[in-house]
C-alpha cells in the first residue's frame, strides 16, 4: 500500500536520490519491517504493562500513565516520557523538513496557490525557504487550534492520516481497474498475481480504513464528542475540487518525467535534477 509513498507530493524523495527505482522500493521495505519489529514488542510490553486502562484513558498525559503502572517510580516515568518527546522532537523536524519539500515540489508544478513564489529555492541556502515557512506556518496553525478546541484539532490530525492512506489507494485502484499492463518496465515488479494482491488489499483496505475512521468514538454522539473526521474530508474534497476546476487545471503540469531523467519503457537514466529558480 505505500509503495506509492516514494512518489507522494512529485516524488519529493525520489527526485533527490540515487537510483530511486531501486533505493525508494528498498527504503519502503525496510521501514515496514523495521516498524513490525520495533512496534510489535513495544505494543505487547505496553499493553501487559497496563493494569488499569480506565486510568490511562482519563490522564492528560497517558504515555506518563502507562510508564507509571510499569515502573512504580515517578522519576523513571518521567524520564522515559522525556526520552519519548525527545525522539518525537527529532521526527517532528524530519516532518517538518518534508513537509516544506513537498509543498515545494507540488508548487513546482504548478499545483498550489502562488506557485511561483514557493517553488523559489534559496540561492545562498539551496533550500526552498518559502516552501518551509509555509509549512511552518501551517503547523502554528494548528498548534494554536489544538489551544481552541481539541475536536477540531483531532479531526485535522485524523484527516491527514486518513488521507495519507487514501491517496496511496487511489493509484492502486486506477491500477487494478485498467488492468497492469499499463505500468512502465521497472526493477521493482510484484508480478501478476503478487501486484494484483496488493493493488486489491490496498483498494479494499482503504475503503474499510476511511468507513472505520469516520464512525462516532462515543456513544450516544453529542457534539462536543462528535467525529467530525467525514465533515472535515468533503470540505477538503470540495475545496480541491473548487481549486482545480476555477484555477490548477490550466496551471498544473504534474512533474516532468522527461526532465527528471524518467524514461517510461525503460529506467532511470540520470539522476540529475532539472535546473530550479532562485531567490
Amino acid at each position: 500500500m505505500y509503495g506509492f509513498l516514494g512518489l507522494d507530493g512529485a516524488t519529493h524523495i525520489a527526485e533527490e536520490l540515487p537510483n530511486p527505482e531501486r533505493t525508494v522500493p528498498r527504503v519502503i521495505l525496510m521501514i515496514m519491517v523495521i516498524g513490525t519489529v520495533t512496534s510489535i514488542p513495544w505494543t505487547i510490553a505496553m499493553l501487559f504493562s497496563t493494569n488499569d486502562l480506565d486510568t490511562v484513558a482519563a490522564s492528560a498525559l497517558p504515555i506518563l500513565e502507562v510508564f507509571l503502572q510499569a515502573i512504580n517510580s515517578k522519576a523513571a516515568a518521567t524520564f522515559f516520557t522525556v526520552w519519548i518527546c525527545f525522539i518525537y522532537y527529532g521526527a517532528l523536524v524530519s516532518c517538518f523538513v518534508t513537509s516544506g519539500r513537498l509543498i515545494w515540489a507540488f508548487s513546482r508544478d504548478g499545483g498550489l496557490p502562488y506557485s511561483h513564489t514557493f517553488a523559489k529555492v534559496h540561492r545562498s541556502l539551496h533550500a526552498p525557504v518559502n516552501a518551509t515557512l509555509l509549512a511552518g506556518a501551517f503547523l502554528i496553525v494548528t498548534g494554536l487550534l489544538y489551544v481552541a478546541s481539541t475536536t477540531a484539532y483531532n479531526s485535522i490530525v485524523g484527516l491527514a492520516i486518513m488521507s495519507t492512506n487514501l491517496t496511496c489507494a487511489i493509484p492502486q485502484a486506477i491500477v487494478l481497474l485498467r488492468g497492469r499492463t499499463v505500468l512502465p518496465k521497472r526493477y521493482f515488479d510484484l508480478g501478476r498475481i503478487g501486484g494484483v494482491f496488493c493493488n486489491a488489499f490496498s483498494t479494499l483496505y482503504a475503503a474499510l480504513y476511511v468507513a472505520l475512521f469516520c464512525f462516532p468514538l462515543t456513544l450516544p454522539v453529542q457534539a462536543d464528542s462528535m467525529n467530525y473526521q467525514s465533515v472535515v474530508l468533503v470540505g477538503a474534497l470540495a475545496f480541491i475540487c473548487i481549486l482545480w476546476l476555477g484555477w490548477k487545471r490550466h496551471t498544473f503540469s504534474g512533474p516532468s518525467l522527461e526532465n527528471e531523467g524518467v524514461v517510461l519503457n525503460h529506467h532511470m537514466i540520470s539522476d540529475k535534477m532539472p535546473p530550479q529558480e532562485t531567490e
